[in-house]
């Protein structure tokens, strides 16, 4: 948790992050994680790495993550496949 904060410190963002598959539910995960963060930041940045999962999944994280940040960026430590992959584009 150090190292998160210390990342949001240096970039001005929140920070998120995403590991393991992206499949049904993980969207709900992601919408109550960022109504934790108390005055939120106007970016927001994912650290993630997934083996993929279901591009409608995709979407409805999207549609949170564009509900609550006017600017998104990502870092992918190693991998980020499939719907991982969309989700960064």
């Amino acid at each position: 948790m150090k190292f998160i904060n210390i990342i949001g410190n240096i970039l001005n963002a929140d920070v998120l992050t995403l590991f393991g598959p992206i499949i049904d539910g993980i969207d709900l995960e992601v919408r109550d994680a960022l109504e934790l963060f108390g005055k939120k930041a106007k970016k927001l940045v994912v650290i993630l790495e997934t083996e993929g999962g279901y591009i409608e999944t995709v979407q409805r994280i999207v549609d949170i993550l564009r509900k609550h940040y006017t600017e998104v960026d990502f870092v992918v430590p190693n991998f980020a496949m499939s719907a991982g992959t969309v989700l960064v584009m």
